[in-house]
């Protein structure tokens, strides 16, 4: 097994202890320069094909983001839809709903507005966080 395999069959299961997310194809070529090196490498996605059983992982695809191609441990399990940040857009209770609403009805407001316009304006986020409260 090569040291560029060895290299990378480990940070997938590095990231995969840490994130719980696939190690993507679009940060291998960056990260792991060397790559270009191999013997035929034309992309890494082909390059990862071909050595895919050294790599001991699998390639996951999402269905919806076709982009979003990554190396998974074997035997692990990933699902996008459970891993998203949607808690993070749910309410906390620090904010008065009635004042809420005005800055988020204001900040549409302002997305109407022309391009040159919405350039100008600048509105510190505490400020936005300090209207709703």
């Amino acid at each position: 097994m090569s040291d560029i395999i060895q290299k990378i069959k480990n940070e997938v299961k590095d990231n995969w202890s840490k994130k719980r997310k696939p190690l993507l194809f679009s940060t291998i070529g960056g990260t792991f320069s060397e790559i270009k090196e191999e013997p035929g490498f034309t992309n890494v996605g082909s390059w990862i094909n071909k050595n895919i059983d050294d790599l001991d992982a699998y390639v996951y695809t999402d269905k919806d983001r076709p982009e979003y191609i990554g190396l998974i441990p074997n035997g692990e399990v990933f699902d996008y839809k459970n891993t998203t940040s949607k808690h993070l857009l749910q309410p906390t209770g620090k904010f008065e709903p009635r004042k809420q609403k005005m800055v988020v009805d204001f900040l549409l407001a302002i997305s109407e507005l022309d391009d040159d316009d919405v350039r100008r304006i600048n509105i510190p986020t505490d400020i936005l966080i300090k209207l709703m409260k």
